[in-house]
């Protein structure tokens, strides 16, 4: 589907929340607004922030960049905890 077949609304309110650094809410409006699959959603955003980004860097490149962040957080705390849980063992066999 391309944005000429989306209501100009919907697209507003998918580039506030790209702007707002929000893929998974760009990504539920679309969803919402066209009916189309999670995986054909989630590449329709990823293109369209890409060309946001491109046309308006100073407004959505920031947006872009934040990509994986939680992905990221998730990894430093599961390394902790294991981290965490290691010393408790080792603390336990000694």
């Amino acid at each position: 589907m391309s944005t000429s077949e989306v209501p100009q609304e919907t697209i507003q309110a998918v580039g506030e929340a790209l702007k707002a650094g929000s893929k998974i809410e760009a990504i539920k409006i679309y969803r919402e607004a066209t009916g189309v699959s999670l995986v054909q959603a989630k590449e329709f955003i990823e293109k369209l922030g890409d060309q946001l980004a491109e046309s308006d860097p100073d407004q959505y490149s920031a947006a872009q960049t934040r990509r994986g962040c939680a992905g990221v957080v998730l990894l430093a705390v599961g390394l902790g905890l294991i981290a965490g849980i290691s010393a408790s063992l080792l603390e336990l066999f000694v």
